[in-house]
């Protein structure tokens, strides 16, 4: 029987394991991996075996993570792997909604989740401090554990935003007695 991947909108087309290699291959950039191929086989390998008959687009990333975290146990190059593929799967969600740290901070004060006096920082400054590759220096557990426990959520249970901006809004929440906030 052959797998079919359902798109949003409701087409249909049959699983091409290509696409899981480009993804692998997306995930192997800036990692040091001493077996590309081994871990390349292993990986399609976890993944084919999770893989049902029809899977939707959407979860295809939540099921290439499944087969990464099985993994980990055997080889530190997994948990490099299975972090840079949450953080994929964070930038995918948070880039849907906003284009930019202080359009976060602007609906999450207009909705009440964030403090008011975050407005009052230069926002566009702070996001240009923001050093994205920092995300890549968290472990896999680590990085799941913040993503699940510590960053902002909509009320529908979306999530909001992206590591660094958790960091900066931490930080800035530390800073409102602070003189200088800047």
């Amino acid at each position: 029987m052959s797998k079919t991947v359902i798109h949003r909108d409701g087409r249909t087309e049959l699983f091409q394991t290509e696409k899981i290699i480009d993804a692998i291959k997306y995930l192997f950039e800036g990692n040091r991996v001493i077996d590309p191929f081994m871990i390349m086989f292993k990986i399609i390998k976890n993944f084919e075996l999770k893989l049902p008959d029809q899977i939707k687009t959407e979860e295809i990333d939540q099921l290439l993570l499944k087969s990464l975290e099985g993994l980990i146990p055997e080889d530190p190059d997994y948990d490099a792997l299975a972090t840079k593929q949450v953080n994929k799967m964070i930038e995918k969600s948070v880039n849907k909604k906003f284009q930019s740290f202080s359009e976060y901070v602007a609906y999450g004060v207009k909705q009440d989740l964030l403090d008011p006096r975050l407005l009052e920082f230069d926002l566009d400054r702070l996001e240009f401090a923001m050093d994205y590759q920092r995300d890549l220096l968290w472990t896999y557990f680590g990085l799941d554990t913040v993503k699940h426990r510590y960053m902002i959520r909509d009320y529908d249970k979306a999530l909001l935003e992206k590591p660094q901006w958790m960091w900066m809004r931490v930080a800035m929440g530390l800073s409102y007695n602070e003189p200088d906030k800047e």
